[in-house]
């Protein structure tokens, strides 16, 4: 079984199905996607570090 919800409210805990979902948490979303961004440019810089000489 699946179920899909929409943060609505993070500081009250707040969520709708997301069917139903009229609104949602803007700074909620905007905080999971600088987290998701961050181990993006982690890893990239860590392959990039164990690159050899003279590749980008």
């Amino acid at each position: 079984m699946e179920v899909s919800y929409v943060v609505t409210d993070a500081r009250t805990w707040s969520v709708a199905l997301d069917w139903n979902a009229t609104r949602f948490d803007a700074g909620y979303y905007r905080r999971l996607l600088d987290k998701a961004w961050s181990e993006v440019v982690f890893a990239l810089d860590e392959a990039r570090a164990g690159a050899p000489p003279g590749e980008p």
